[in-house]
């Protein structure tokens, strides 16, 4: 059974944030892992290298991980867990690339932008 990634992505977004910075991950279902990263400002495609492309953007959150266990050995099961960078530690990083993007007070929106749709390998079940 592939666990509901996108339930983790609203779960992070907030009903009052912004909409004025959208990444999206064209990773899905039973290829998580196989995507591409496009970020719009206003609706309006960004140009631009991507630091992370083809990669997880590292953003904290919570993500899950399966493993075969139960007595069979032959049953799913979940684990959760928090990895990534908060924030600040992320807008520290990529500090270069968001100065070309955007004045440093937006770099947060565009921090939550990626978060949404963020993911970790191992964490959608379609390796299964």
């Amino acid at each position: 059974m592939m666990r509901d990634v996108a339930q983790s992505a609203s779960d992070i977004r907030d009903e009052t944030q912004s909409e004025r910075w959208v990444a999206e991950w064209t990773g899905g279902a039973w290829s998580l892992c196989s995507g591409s990263w496009t970020l719009f400002h206003d609706g309006d495609k960004v140009d631009t290298a991507i630091p992370f492309q083809g990669a997880p953007a590292d953003t904290y959150g919570t993500y899950a991980t399966w493993h075969f266990g139960g007595d069979s050995g032959w049953f799913e099961e979940w684990d959760d867990y928090e990895d990534g960078l908060d924030c600040a530690e992320w807008c520290d990083e990529y500090r270069d690339w968001l100065a070309t993007l955007a004045p440093e007070e937006e770099w947060e929106e565009i921090f939550r932008a990626f978060q949404t749709d963020d993911f970790r390998p191992n964490s959608c079940g379609g390796c299964i």
